[in-house]
């Protein structure tokens, strides 16, 4: 089976691997055509459902992934549904994943063990909207000791922000009350324990106050207040450990009011560093 998400470049994928495949004797069937020929030696199905990686009657599975930031603007679902469908991809090294990158090895490429693809059209279109908070799953499951990195765009921001000067850092004015400064991107995370740490500066009025930092699924999260105590560029971390998928919520707050002072947020890096332990 091969299964190719609804994205900008789903049909080219599906045409290709039609002609191809039955230029070469080899049975394919996809929704709107089921019937198999039980006579050829090989056979794929192509699905354009990722629920159907579960399904357990097949020898081979394929997953074509080459745009899974866009996945959530092609289909009109939201962010949290999309994510929530990719963090229980499996991590299985006898599924076969086709990423961007898989692109770029080679003038052909696995599509099956009996079918390899040849490139001979650029996939990839960069002519749709993309979601980069999702790009953390452009090279298939979220794995263990790999840092994947928001930008501050993924993330709400208090309306009192602008974007610094020629970079994609967000400045925020904390004059005002106690607020919530930061939250997002609700992106779903596999199960596991996760780290995450945000790079931030403040200036001088800004590095006397306090700050508080939560990060976990929304339903529970860790949390913790410090001050800065200096201007300059700092970051903070902290981990929670996640019991099962599920979305995730980091948050960045200003737990008392302020006369003055701005803080720039750089950006956020999650990194799995183990797995959470059974309860």
């Amino acid at each position: 089976m091969v299964i190719i998400p609804s994205s900008p470049d789903a049909e080219e994928w599906r045409r290709a691997i039609i002609s191809q495949g039955r230029a070469r004797g080899i049975a394919v069937s996809t929704s709107e055509d089921v019937s198999i020929h039980q006579t050829h030696a090989f056979t794929i199905d192509i699905s354009d459902n990722l629920d159907d990686v579960s399904t357990t009657s097949y020898d081979e599975k394929t997953i074509i992934l080459t745009q899974a930031e866009a996945l959530g603007h092609w289909t009109g679902k939201q962010r949290a549904d999309v994510s929530l469908l990719l963090s229980a991809l499996p991590r299985d090294d006898k599924l076969r994943y086709i990423t961007h990158s898989s692109l770029h090895a080679g003038r052909s490429v696995a599509v099956t063990s009996f079918l390899d693809l040849h490139l001979d059209k650029k996939f990839g279109s960069t002519d749709t909207p993309v979601d980069h908070a999702l790009a953390l799953y452009s090279e298939g499951p979220l794995r263990t000791g790999i840092v994947y990195s928001w930008s501050p765009a993924d993330f709400s921001i208090d309306p009192r922000h602008e974007y610094a000067d020629t970079s994609t850092d967000i400045r925020i004015d904390l004059t005002g009350r106690a607020r919530c400064l930061v939250h997002g991107p609700y992106v779903a995370l596999p199960k596991g324990i996760w780290r995450a740490t945000v790079r931030f500066s403040v200036d001088a009025s800004a590095c006397r106050h306090q700050l508080r930092f939560e990060w976990g699924p929304l339903a529970h999260f860790a949390s913790f207040e410090t001050s800065p105590g200096k201007p300059g560029h700092f970051t903070a971390q902290i981990t929670h450990s996640f019991q099962e998928a599920g979305l995730c919520e980091l948050r960045l707050i200003l737990p008392e009011s302020s006369l003055a002072g701005f803080l720039t947020l750089q950006g956020v890096d999650i990194e799995m560093i183990g797995e959470a332990a059974s309860v």
